[in-house]
């Protein structure tokens, strides 16, 4: 799919469908100001999460994925803005090709803007493996 924004909706409304599927309370900020895309409401906590997507697969098994704020200043460059915790809990990325979803703590970005998540078929996990359908820290498990 070549339009990015298409791309994004489409995203966003398979994290909603999966999350209210699970249970969870899920709210949507008007209009596009804040760092989040959604609040997660589990009972006990709200959790702000950004919602991502990729399909482009980088070195034959890898997928790379977006994982800032960009800003646009006229006709300088675009600066690339890591997310901090006073901005979001969860970065949630959608692999399209492979169904798959990671739930990225802000923590574990450490800065980062961009994200490399290893297909299933790499011969290793990859360093964000443990967050591979982490989903249990949204429900409040």
């Amino acid at each position: 799919m070549a339009n990015r924004k298409r791309e994004g909706e489409l995203a966003e409304s398979a994290f909603l469908h999966k999350t209210l599927a699970m249970g969870l309370r899920v709210s949507k900020p008007f209009g596009d100001s804040e760092r989040y895309d959604f609040i997660v409401d589990n009972g006990r906590k709200r959790l702000r999460v950004q919602v991502r997507s990729t399909r482009t697969l980088i070195k034959g098994n890898m997928y790379s994925v977006v994982a800032c704020f960009k800003v646009h200043h006229g006709r300088s460059p675009v600066q690339q803005i890591p997310y901090t915790d006073e901005e979001i809990d969860f970065l949630a990325v959608q692999v399209v090709p492979e169904d798959t979803w990671y739930l990225v703590p802000v923590a574990a970005l450490k800065g980062r803007v961009r994200l490399n998540l290893y297909s299933k078929d790499h011969r290793k996990p990859g360093p964000d493996a443990e967050y591979k359908e982490a989903w249990e820290p949204l429900l409040g498990d």
